[in-house]
Parts: C-alpha cells; structure tokens; sequence
C-alpha cells in the first residue's frame, strides 16, 4: 500500500477529517468481516480502541461519514480495489 496512490481516486475536494488511506484501511476491515453495513464496523471501532489506535483514528466515525465515504468519495474502482484486498489478505491468511 505504501506506493498505492490513494488521491487519485478520491472525489471529495474539500477539507476533510479522515484521509482517503485511513477510510480505506477502514473498509478493508468492514469487508474482512464481511458486515454489510457501516455500522457494523462503527460499532466495532468504537468498542476496539487498539484497532482505532492502529488505524491512527482519534475518534471515530460515525455511519453517514462512512456512508457518504463509500458511495461518494471513493471512485468505482477504489470500491473494488478494497474488495479484491479484503479477498486476496483473505486467502493469504
């Protein structure tokens, strides 16, 4: 991930809370676990501080942040490239 370009692929121009690397580690988690909705994975970063910590999050976000994140900020292809990681660590695990 270290040469992965993450801006490219985010749509939002503004200034935001949560850089597109972090949303995207974020998403890669939600998918390992295979929860359908964001708040899932809210309700388990807010119970998981060493997760949070490991994600550099000082506080986290709530459903509509990710929502928003998900479907209009990521690109097409950002959203399938943290499904095809979440497969492949997956397999690799």
């Amino acid at each position: 991930m270290a040469y992965f370009l993450f801006n490219v692929h985010d749509r939002y121009e503004g200034s935001t809370r949560y850089e597109v690397d972090t949303l995207f580690r974020m998403f890669v988690l939600k998918e390992l676990h295979g929860w359908e909705h964001q708040t899932s994975l809210v309700d388990y970063l807010r119970n998981a501080p060493v997760v949070c910590d490991q994600l550099g999050l000082e506080t986290v976000p709530d459903q509509s942040t990710l929502w928003r994140s998900w479907n209009t900020r990521f690109t097409a292809d950002l959203r399938e490239t943290v499904e095809t990681t979440a497969r492949t660590l997956f397999i690799e695990a």
